[in-house]
């Protein structure tokens, strides 16, 4: 039976989710989304879906898919999507996916290649996350990990901006700074902190060593603390008067440097 009630439990459920009220539940809303979190790891809970759009087949397959893995799947209305839904047009499709629970350790004893890693620190912007994410995994990085201050990873707004890339890129949240660096020297890698000025400039940097990449805040850079455990700093070289870029921005430029040093034909195997 179709669910009409936004004071039905489940749906209580998805709104507590996508408001961030529960630290376990991932909201997905999209086909795209979902589609990428079925062919992921990701362990998917539940799905709700409008019944007209049971009438497309690629949604039918889809269905079935989770079916078959014993996915809870719920038909609902339109007038309840949108209640859901976190963006102006739904799609018609949201899911919940649980949280994958990631330890440093683990993460970097499955790397084969040269590690390299992103510590975001205190980031606000979720758009700007979102976008380091992506750019993460395409440029070969192994796993970002934020600290506490740092917006949610897995906030509906990140996932879009990172177009499902932080559903499969090995991310960490609300990691200690402090313990996140102890396990990277522990580990050999040199810690790399991003600076607008006075940093060994971008493109006279090795890039082909075990690294961890610092980012800072997007209006203030690094903390005391971060600066002070850096191995090195790196700078982007840019006219004087710029003062600085886009966080995410700057970060992927570093990425891209660090893909074209380690050979971009590696980029599909090990970073």
């Amino acid at each position: 039976m179709p669910i009409f009630s936004r004071k039905n439990p489940l749906v209580k459920r998805y709104r507590q989710v996508r408001a961030g009220g529960d630290r376990e539940g991932i909201f997905l809303e999209g086909v795209r989304l979902i589609e990428d979190a079925v062919r992921s790891d990701i362990e998917l809970e539940s799905v709700m879906v409008t019944r007209d759009l049971l009438g497309r087949p690629s949604i039918k397959r889809l269905i079935d898919r989770l079916t078959q893995r014993r996915v809870r799947c719920e038909v609902t209305t339109w007038e309840i999507l949108e209640y859901l839904s976190d963006v102006e047009t739904p799609q018609g499709i949201v899911a919940i996916a649980r949280r994958k629970s990631q330890d440093l350790e683990h993460v970097l004893e499955q790397i084969t290649g040269i590690p390299l890693l992103v510590i975001v620190e205190a980031w606000r912007d979720p758009g700007n996350l979102g976008t380091l994410i992506r750019s993460a995994e395409a440029l070969g990085a192994d796993a970002v990990i934020t600290t506490p201050q740092t917006v949610d990873p897995f906030s509906p707004k990140v996932i879009r901006a990172s177009m499902g890339a932080a559903l499969r890129l090995p991310v960490m949240e609300r990691v200690s700074l402090r313990a996140a660096l102890a396990v990277m020297r522990r580990r050999g890698l040199h810690i790399l902190a991003a600076v607008p000025h006075h940093g060994r400039p971008l493109t006279a940097f090795d890039f082909r060593q075990p690294l961890a990449l610092l980012v800072g805040n997007e209006a203030i850079g690094l903390s005391q603390e971060a600066l002070a455990s850096a191995t090195m700093k790196v700078t982007i070289p840019m006219r004087r008067q710029v003062e600085s870029l886009n966080a995410a921005m700057a970060a992927t430029i570093l990425l891209y440097e660090a893909a074209r040093q380690r050979h971009f034909d590696k980029l599909d195997g090990d970073s």
